[in-house]
């Protein structure tokens, strides 16, 4: 065996025991009782560590240092970069610090449902300070030099940097909020979306939606969750609290994630080439999914009569269109329109960069929190639970990762007027149900590659140019004004 062989086999290990602790998660989030947590608690934090000791084993360093980089072909080449890369993260970073940081993560998760179920912010303060304050050590010991937010950052997305984010993030801003100005005095009656909807009937729909997209069910599977997620790979989650509507979007949304998963390289597994480029474009593969298709009248009039029958609706396909694409400040993320929700990005990403730099106190976030949502919004949140414990990212120590939504939304747009070019039968394809050639578009320009290229490269390949906010400004100013008569 050589030295190229051998570091795969070693990253394989440490690899695995990852998307083992994946499943760990998915079943605290879908099925674990309650009584379970602490030793759901012992065996990820086991998982964690017994991971990063491989990825930092002395033998992994002797390996990336003796390989003769020159003889490697593309593939390898970057296998080695990628591995190399999550090597040189997790070197400096002690084993006691990444069992302690996961310990924190799954008991910060059960706070989280709890205070969100009680609006009671102050159960979950001690565990938000706990994970942000570990996340700081761990990126320090990553690189003491450099933004600890930086830092975080490039767990989700390595290729884009932090001013870049603000760049793109700020451009995005100046152009919805002149937008969403000129719609804001026009409402859209949405009292359909309140209607009642059984349950059973919202889970048998929703498995119909995700299957005839492309969803893969002997892959996967489609639970309720607090808050929809996709794991495990490919497995998808959805809820049932917030509206039908909510849950249908919420569906197609993971099963554009899932289906990403269910595509990747089985052949490399546990490897770099086996994963997922970055949460970027792992998000745009979501967006692309839940807004350019699955909120487009085209898609609608394919779906529609079925939904109409099974949900019993008495509304015509156009006054349906506009209502799915009402823009309206609103609470939840999640549910957020198209353009508003960016404004929800912004915020947390605001907020959470205040927290890790130590601008914003702990204690201060639900008030700091309504008053950003009172500036970008024009609304405040009832109680905490629709404020800031709105969602679960930051129970889970995931800071860094609310970029990557407006990140994967704009890719998605971008994306989407690529794939228009090369199919130019693809609106009429989406209107008759028939996603074979978008689905074989996206494998080849996106799913087939995973890490091979790093996220610019990756888009640019696929479009032509670097990820950039261009096509996604143009195409919510053309469907807006549209919907809006503007």
């Amino acid at each position: 065996m050589d030295d190229y062989e051998r570091l795969i086999e070693i990253y394989k290990k440490s690899a695995i025991l990852e998307s083992v602790s994946e499943v760990l998660e998915w079943d605290q989030e879908v099925m674990m009782p309650e009584g379970a947590l602490p030793v759901r608690t012992q065996q990820s934090a086991t998982i964690a560590a017994l991971g990063h000791d491989i990825l930092t084993s002395d033998e992994m360093n002797g390996l990336l240092v003796s390989i003769e980089r020159e003889e490697l072909n593309s593939d390898q080449a970057a296998n080695v970069r990628e591995i190399e890369r999550n090597y040189k993260r997790h070197k400096n970073v002690p084993n006691g610090l990444v069992r302690e940081l996961q310990e924190t993560r799954i008991r910060g998760v059960e706070s989280w449902k709890e205070a969100r179920k009680k609006n009671d912010f102050g159960l979950f303060l001690p565990y938000l300070r706990k994970v942000f304050a570990l996340s700081g050590k761990v990126a320090d010991c990553i690189d003491p030099d450099r933004h600890p937010y930086e830092v975080l950052l490039e767990s989700y997305e390595q290729d884009i940097s932090r001013e870049e984010i603000k760049s793109h993030l700020t451009t995005i801003k100046e152009h919805l909020i002149p937008l969403i100005g000129r719609i804001k005095e026009q409402k859209i009656d949405d009292s359909l979306i309140a209607q009642d909807v059984a349950i059973e009937k919202q889970k048998e729909f929703n498995s119909f939606i995700a299957r005839a997209i492309g969803y893969d069910f002997t892959r996967g599977r489609l639970d309720v969750s607090a808050h929809p997620f996709t794991s495990c790979y490919g497995r998808i989650t959805t809820r049932y609290d917030n509206g039908w509507w909510s849950a249908i979007s919420g569906t197609i949304h993971e099963a554009g994630h899932a289906m990403y998963e269910h595509h990747l390289p089985l052949q490399h597994f546990g490897t770099p080439l086996g994963q997922y480029c970055s949460m970027s474009v792992h998000e745009s593969q979501s967006r692309i999914w839940e807004n350019n298709i699955g909120k487009s009248k085209h898609f609608w009039e394919k779906f529609f009569p079925k939904l109409q029958d099974s949900y019993d609706l008495d509304v015509e396909l156009d006054d349906f269109y506009k209502i799915i694409n009402r823009v309206e400040p609103s609470f939840i993320r999640t549910e957020a329109d198209e353009l508003t929700y960016n404004l929800h990005i912004i915020l947390r990403f605001e907020i959470e960069l205040g927290l890790i730099e130590g601008k914003t106190d702990f204690d201060d976030l639900p008030r700091i929190w309504n008053e950003k949502f009172r500036e970008y919004l024009g609304i405040v949140p009832p109680d905490d639970s629709f404020g800031v414990l709105q969602d679960i990212h930051w129970a889970w120590g995931n800071i860094g990762y609310f970029p990557t939504y407006t990140l994967g939304s704009m890719i998605a747009a971008q994306l989407f007027e690529a794939a228009q070019k090369d199919i130019p039968d693809l609106i009429d394809n989406i209107g008759q149900g028939k996603f074979e050639e978008l689905r074989s578009w996206l494998n080849d320009n996106i799913w087939c590659h995973g890490k091979k290229y790093l996220t610019k490269e990756l888009i640019r390949r696929a479009t032509g140019k670097d990820p950039s906010p261009d096509d996604y400004l143009e195409y919510l100013e053309n469907k807006y004004a549209g919907i809006y008569e503007l």
